[in-house]
Parts: structure tokens; sequence; C-alpha cells
């Protein structure tokens, strides 16, 4: 306060001045009310005007329904930890962080650097902190991105729950965590679970984990293990190492094995010199006669090809044994079981018996109107497995074909 003391011709006095000054080097003094200046959503009100008067600050827009806090004690001493904590009249109240529009929710600001990353999806949610790249982000719409470490999700609709880096969705699925993991655009609804450098690249095509399985068939999986490929449609490859599934349906497990024909499942401990050369392998075959004309047993029941039948590789042989059984379906009760067991072997391409297979009748129904054979084809490599029905009978017939393969 500034207080003047003026001598005049009237006679001595005291002239008092009420106005302030901010600072000692202010050049205009002034009443209070017009020497503070409201901010942003800031409010001032005079009280009590020409009395004894106050003046009211009040502020407008700020954060309701939270209470902030900052925590500097033991464990939080080294790295502190402040809270905004919900603050509501309910026993239990939802925190919301919710942004407008199509906006996204992410844990950085996007600086189009690594430190923030570029610009994320629509709708996106980002909680990844740590990145190598501006692009290491959730850029794809409705794409999510919950932690871990240089992770994309460019695709539309991708997820990345984790991991310690480099996973990337490039199509609408999930990968849980992991390292170095992609799905790629050759598919949409893949899932990686975790593991290390797996792929998925097919519609549906999951790797649950392991190191560097491919799953690339439609619907195909790799349950773990590594250097496992499943490239099949609706393949599996059952953990073990090196092991292909290539057929529709097929299975391969163990260690180097091969199911390259539709719903075969080989089993292999190792090779000799390339995969499914020591194995153990097995399909079942099927087919329906209406007549007594002959008819061979194939996977999917359809005339045989070289993907539906038991191939016998070049330089290769099988030992085999089927167990086989038939049943009429249109009327009656009529069965039959059989068992043929036998070696068959292509050298250099030409396919024969070694010795001659050996048939063996389980029961019988149909007084022996109905028969089984395993037989070659000139200019094919495969084991056939042939019925023999009745005229006017519908007959149902089912093979499981186990073999013991070797190639060499």
């Amino acid at each position: 306060m500034i207080t003047q003391i003026s001598q005049g011709a009237g006679g001595g006095g005291v002239d008092t001045d009420e106005k302030s000054k901010v600072s000692s080097n202010d050049t205009t003094a002034g009443y209070l009310n017009g020497k503070l200046v409201a901010g942003t959503n800031v409010t001032f009100t005079e009280n009590n005007d020409g009395g004894n008067e106050t003046l009211t600050i009040a502020a407008a827009g700020g954060v309701t329904g939270f209470t902030g806090s900052q925590n500097t004690a033991s464990p939080n001493d080294t790295v502190n930890a402040s809270r905004l904590l919900v603050d509501a009249a309910s026993t239990n109240a939802d925190a919301v962080l919710q942004p407008k529009g199509s906006g996204a929710i992410l844990a950085q600001l996007p600086d189009n650097t690594s430190t923030g990353g570029n610009k994320r999806g629509l709708r996106a949610v980002d909680l990844q902190t740590a990145r190598s790249g501006a692009s290491r982000v959730a850029s794809g719409t409705f794409s999510t991105i919950t932690g871990g470490e240089s992770n994309t999700a460019s695709a539309n609709y991708s997820a990345i729950s984790g991991g310690s880096g480099n996973n990337i969705s490039r199509a609408s699925g999930f990968i849980g965590g992991g390292d170095s993991n992609t799905i790629s655009t050759a598919g949409t609804h893949q899932v990686i679970g975790g593991g290390q450098s797996n792929s998925a690249d097919a519609t549906h095509a999951s790797v649950v984990g392991g190191n560097a399985n491919f799953a690339s068939g439609n619907y195909s999986s790799v349950i773990g293990g590594q250097s496992n490929t499943a490239n099949g449609s609706h393949s599996t490859v059952a953990g073990g190492t090196n092991n292909t599934a290539s057929g529709l349906y097929s299975i391969a497990s163990g260690s180097r094995a091969l199911a390259n024909i539709e719903g075969m499942r080989s089993h292999a401990s190792g090779r000799f010199a390339a995969n499914g050369d020591a194995q153990v392998q097995e399909m079942v075959v099927r087919v329906q006669t209406t007549s007594a004309a002959q008819g061979e047993l194939t996977a999917d029941g359809a005339a045989w090809t070289t993907t539906n039948t038991m191939q016998v590789p070049t330089d290769g042989a099988l030992a085999f044994d089927i167990l086989m059984v038939a049943r009429r379906t249109d009327a009656n009760n009529e069965c039959a079981a059989w068992t043929i067991r036998g070696c068959i072997d292509n050298n250099a391409g030409t396919v024969a018996f070694v010795g001659t297979p050996t048939t063996t009748s389980l029961g019988d129904d149909s007084a022996g109107a109905w028969s089984v054979a395993a037989d070659t084809e000139a200019g094919s490599v495969r084991l056939r497995v042939l019925a023999l029905g009745q005229a006017s009978k519908t007959i149902n017939w089912v093979a499981h074909i186990r073999a013991t393969r070797v190639v060499g």
C-alpha cells in the first residue's frame, strides 16, 4: 500500500492512497480487483461492495471425480508414483478414460519418432511405451497393443497382448506375446500364442508357441515345438521338431515326420536323410458300394488321386497292416471284417508286393459274398485297398491302414 503525506497552504495533513503495486518497479498503482487478472476458467467476484469488501476467486472446468496425489515413500521412493484416485459417493465407482469421436487411447503422445511413435489408428488402443521405431504402434483401425516392446499392429482389428519385441500383426489376428512373431496379410483371423519367430500366414491359421514354426494352410495349426510346418488346409503339427503336415486334414508329430496325404497321421523320431524316410504313418479310408462292382477305398471316399491314397515313395518300402470292416446299410444287419498284412516296395518307380499279402477274415455275415484285397496298379505308386460288394446292397466300407515306412 502506498501512503502519501502532503503539505499544503491550508496547513499540514495526511493523504492516504490505498492503491497497490505488483512489484517495486511497477509504474502504476491500482486497486486489487484491477491488478489481479483472471485467466482461463477463472473468475473474480467482488463481495460487500462499499463495505468490508472481499474478492472471491473461482475456477471452473477442472477435473472432477478424482483426487490427485503423489507417493514418494518406499517402494515408490526411487520411481515415484502419481495417482488419480476415483472420488465418488458410491462404494464402487468406475474409472473411465474416453476419447472423443473415433480417437484412440494411448500411453504416449505421438511424435513420429521412436519415443512417441506415429499416429495411432482410429479407435485403437496402444499402451506400449517402448519401441525401436516410429511405426511400432497400433496403427490399424480398432487395433490393440496392450504392452510389450516394439510391437506393431498395423491391420484393422489386429491385436498384440505383449511380448519382448518385434511382434507384427499385419492382418486381423492376435499375438499373445513372445518375440519376432508375424501374422501376414495372406489370411485373416490368425492366432499366435507366443514363442519366437513363428508365422501364421493363412486364414484361421494358428501357432500356439515354440520357435520358428510356420502355419500357412487355411485352418492349419502348430501346437509348439521348433521348425514345424503345417501348410495343408486343416493340417496340424502336434509339436516336436522339423515336422511337415502338408496333406489336407493331416497330422505330423515327433521329429522329421512327413504327412503329405489327405487324412494321414505320421510320427517319427528322426530320419536317415530326408523327412519321412523312417516313420509310422496311418490313414482311414472309405468307400460305399451299391453293386457287385469293385470299389477302391480312399481318404475322401471319392475316386483315387495321388493325395487321397497311401503312396509308396520312390526307393521306399511299406510294411502295412490293414484293419477293415464293412456293413450293409439299406437293410438287415450284415457285416464283415478282415485284416490284410504285407510288404510293398517301390524300386525306381516300379511298385510290387514283396511276397503275397495275407488276408484274414475276422467274421463274415455275407456268407462269402463280400471280399477285400490289397493291390497295385500299373503306372501308379499307391497301395490300393479294394472292396467287392454285392448287387442291390448298399455297403459302407472303412479301413484303417497302418504302415511302417523306410526310404533309402
